[in-house]
C-alpha cells in the first residue's frame, strides 16, 4: 500500500519599498468595498510595536479580508524580515480555535508592500492575501463545526474518545480528491461542508473541530512517503502524540494504524508507508518558520510511543486483566448508547479499545473476558497476540 497525499506550500512574495513617496500597489485597491476596507484601516491607530501590528493583521486574516493595510511608525519596519515576524506573530497559537494553525493553513496566497501614510504620519504595509476559503465560506463551517459537534457528542466524551469520533467520521464522511488544485479542498470547508479534501483540509478541519472541543492540537506539515503531506498532533494527558485521519481513511481496514502514535512507532504498524515530520523540502516561506527553526519540535515534543497510560485491556488499572475489565467495557458500551456518556476517562478508554477501532463495544468486552479466559487456564500470549492469532 502506498499513500501519498498533497500538502499545500505557500510562498509569501513580498515588494518592500521604504522610500518616503505615496503609492500603494496600484491594483490592491480595485473596488468599492476594498477602498472601504483601506479607508477605515487609515483611521486605526498607528502601531508602535510589532506585537500590536500582529494582532492588527491577525483581525484581517480571521475575517479572510483580501485587501488591506497595516500601519506603523517610521522606522519600525525597514525590512522584508520584519514583516515576516508580524506575520509569524499574526498567526501564532492563541486560545481561539480559529486563530493559529487555522490560519495558517487558510492562507493561499500572500503578497505586500509598504508606501507612505501622510494622514496618519507612518508607514503602510499594503498586503493582498488569497485564502483557500472565503469569509462567507467560514461562516458555513462555523455552523457545521457546531452542528458536528452537538451530533456527535463531543462535549460529552473524554479528549480520547473526541479524538475517535472525529477520526471516525472523517473515514465515513471525507472523499480524498486526487490530482487537484481546487482552493477548497484545502480548507475545513472543503472537509465539512462539501465532504471533500486533500490532507491539508482534512488536517485543518480536525484542527478546528477538536479546538473548539477543548482537545490542544496542531497542524503538523512534512512529507509523507516523500510527497508532501499534513497530519496532526494532539495532546492527551499531557502527552503529544500523532493522528492521521486522511491515510487512515485511506487503508481499508477495521483497524486505526495512524492513530495517537509517537514519533517512533508512527509508522510501526504500516508497509512501505512513512511521516517525516522535519522535511519540508525547498519550501523557504515564513509561514513554516517555526517547522523549520526547530521550534515547533521544542514546544510540542512528541512522545517516542503511541498514547498508553494503561495496559491494554486493564481498564481498572490493577495492573491485570480480569473479568471486572470485560465487564467494564459492557457498561461503558451501554451507557454511551443511552447516555451519550462512557463514564470512562482517556486512558481507560484507550485500554478498552483492544482493536484499535476507535470504540469501546460489546466485542471489546467479549475480548477481553475469552483473554482473561485464557490466561487463567496458563496461556501466556500477550493481548496483542492472542487478538492477531
Amino acid at each position: 500500500m502506498r499513500i501519498v497525499k498533497r500538502l499545500v506550500t505557500i510562498a509569501a512574495a513580498a515588494a518592500l519599498t521604504l522610500s518616503a513617496g505615496v503609492g500603494a500597489v496600484a491594483s490592491a485597491y480595485d473596488t468599492a468595498a476594498d477602498i472601504a476596507v483601506f479607508e477605515n484601516v487609515q483611521k486605526q491607530a498607528v502601531h508602535s510595536s510589532f506585537e500590536d501590528a500582529a494582532a492588527d493583521l491577525r483581525d484581517h486574516l480571521r475575517n479572510r479580508q483580501e485587501n488591506f493595510a497595516v500601519t506603523v511608525e517610521y522606522g519600525l519596519v525597514t525590512t522584508k524580515e520584519d514583516i515576516n515576524s508580524i506575520m509569524n506573530l499574526a498567526i501564532a497559537e492563541t486560545s481561539s480555535p480559529k486563530e493559529g494553525d487555522y490560519i495558517r493553513f487558510n492562507l493561499q496566497g500572500i503578497s505586500y508592500s509598504t508606501s507612505d501614510n501622510s494622514t496618519a504620519n507612518g508607514m503602510n504595509i499594503n498586503f493582498n492575501i488569497s485564502y483557500n476559503a472565503s469569509y462567507a465560506e467560514e461562516k458555513l463551517v462555523d455552523q457545521a463545526v457546531s452542528d458536528l459537534s452537538a451530533k456527535l457528542g463531543l462535549p460529552h466524551l473524554n479528549d480520547y474518545e473526541k479524538c475517535c469520533a472525529v477520526t471516525q467520521w472523517v473515514r465515513s464522511n471525507v472523499t480524498y480528491v486526487e490530482n487537484s488544485t481546487e482552493r477548497s479542498l484545502f480548507s475545513a470547508y472543503g472537509a465539512i461542508v462539501n465532504r471533500e479534501a486533500v490532507c491539508q483540509g482534512i488536517s485543518v478541519m480536525v484542527y478546528r473541530l477538536l479546538r473548539e472541543n477543548n482537545v490542544k492540537c496542531r497542524v503538523v506539515p512534512g512529507k509523507g512517503n516523500g510527497g508532501n503531506h499534513a497530519w496532526n498532533m494532539v495532546c492527551i494527558d499531557g502527552n503529544w502524540v500523532y493522528l492521521d485521519a486522511t491515510w487512515d481513511a485511506l487503508t481499508g481496514r477495521s483497524d486505526y494504524i495512524f492513530f495517537l502514535r509517537g514519533s517512533r512507532d508512527f509508522d510501526s504498524l504500516s508497509v512501505g508507508n512513512y511521516h517525516d515530520a522535519t522535511d519540508f523540502g525547498e519550501n523557504d516561506s515564513p509561514l513554516y518558520a517555526e517547522y523549520i527553526d526547530g521550534s515547533f519540535a521544542k514546544n510540542y515534543p512528541v512522545e517516542p510511543y503511541h498514547y498508553a497510560t494503561s495496559k491494554a485491556g486493564d481498564i481498572d488499572g490493577n495492573g491485570e486483566i480480569t473479568a471486572n475489565d470485560a465487564s467494564l467495557a459492557l457498561s461503558a458500551y451501554a451507557r454511551l448508547a443511552t447516555t451519550g456518556r462512557s463514564g470512562l476517562t482517556s486512558s481507560q478508554s484507550q485500554a478498552g479499545d483492544i482493536y484499535r477501532r476507535c470504540s469501546v463495544d460489546a466485542t471489546c468486552a467479549s475480548g477481553i473476558l475469552s483473554y482473561y479466559s485464557y490466561i487463567s487456564t496458563g496461556g501466556t500470549l500477550s493481548l496483542d497476540e492472542f487478538i492477531n492469532k
